[in-house]
C-alpha cells in the first residue's frame, strides 16, 4: 500500500515540475495542499512503552523524522511524529499517548474527510 501511495505521489509531482509557473498562473487550475496524517496510527502505553516506540522509529535509518510535537500536557496526553519512509514522498504521523488499552476503547478522533 505504501509502495502505491509513494507512486502516485511520484508521478503527481513529475506532473507538476512539466509546467511552468506561468503556464500555471495563467489557466491551469490546480489546488496544492500539505497534509502530514493521511497515514497514522496511535499507540498508548506508559511512559516506558512511549519512549521504547520513539526510541525505536528515531534510531530507525528506513524512516526520517520531520517533526515531533510534545502535547504531553495537553489534553490529548501525546507526542504527535510526523514521519517519512527514506526515498519518499509520503509522510505519516504516529501519535503516542499516555494511557492503558481502556483509554484506547473510548477515544474519538476529530479528523474529517479531507
Amino acid at each position: 500500500m505504501v509502495e502505491l501511495l509513494n507512486v502516485l505521489l511520484e508521478n503527481l509531482n513529475l506532473i507538476r515540475k512539466e509546467y511552468s509557473q506561468d503556464l500555471l498562473e495563467s489557466g491551469i487550475d490546480l489546488i496544492t495542499f500539505n497534509i502530514l496524517d493521511i497515514l497514522r496510527c496511535r499507540c498508548v502505553g506508559s511512559k516506558k512503552d512511549i519512549k521504547r516506540i520513539y526510541q525505536s522509529l528515531i534510531g530507525n535509518p528506513d524512516y526520517e523524522v520531520i517533526r515531533v510535537k510534545n502535547k504531553l500536557n495537553e489534553s490529548t496526553r501525546d507526542i504527535l511524529i510526523n514521519f517519512k519512509p527514506r526515498n519518499s514522498f509520503l509522510v505519516c504521523e504516529m501519535q503516542l499517548a499516555l494511557g492503558d488499552s481502556k483509554d484506547e476503547i473510548n477515544d474519538h478522533f476529530c479528523h474529517y474527510l479531507y
